[in-house]
């Protein structure tokens, strides 16, 4: 490991202790990217409340994992009660998470998250790789959106628009 990413590592552990465990949890460290995940204790909470919550917690948290394991910072936020807020801090980013089958709705989830739940960028899983998503991102990007993504089953690769 050179010393720079010793040293990012280092800062990065520093910042994952410092986060109170009686608001959130500490669910994850990488040693060799220096990125975690820490969600909120209110989250987990919010999460029992229905079926839904719970899947909707678990995809968000699985996906929220990938991008922990290729060396993002990542905190869940805690759930908005009236009104509809990013669903997570990325790198110390507002992010919202999105994850979709299809290339269908791509500008249209982005364009919320933006516009609507007030991220600063977004982050996609896609079930599959297609041209008709590459297009979609294409749309996004020219909006001047900024957007993390990977693909289901190539978990070891985050792209960037």
């Amino acid at each position: 490991m050179n010393v720079d990413r010793a040293e990012t590592v280092k800062v990065a552990r520093e910042e994952y202790n410092s986060y109170d465990g009686k608001k959130c949890r500490h669910d994850y460290f990488d040693e060799i990217t220096g990125g975690y995940l820490v969600p909120s204790r209110q989250r987990i909470e919010h999460a029992k409340i229905s079926k839904n919550e719970k899947a909707k917690f678990d995809k968000e948290f699985e996906q929220a994992l990938v991008f922990a394991k290729n060396g993002f910072r990542m905190e869940l936020l805690k759930e908005g009660s009236r009104i509809s807020l990013p669903d997570a801090r990325c790198n110390n980013i507002l992010a919202d998470l999105k994850r979709t089958s299809s290339h269908n709705n791509i500008v249209n989830y982005a364009k919320k998250a933006i516009h609507e739940q007030h991220a600063e960028m977004v982050l996609f899983q896609f079930d599959k790789e297609t041209d008709a998503i590459y297009k979609q991102l294409e749309v996004v990007k020219n909006k001047g959106i900024k957007a993390y993504y990977f693909f289901s089953g190539k978990e070891n690769k985050i792209y960037q628009l």
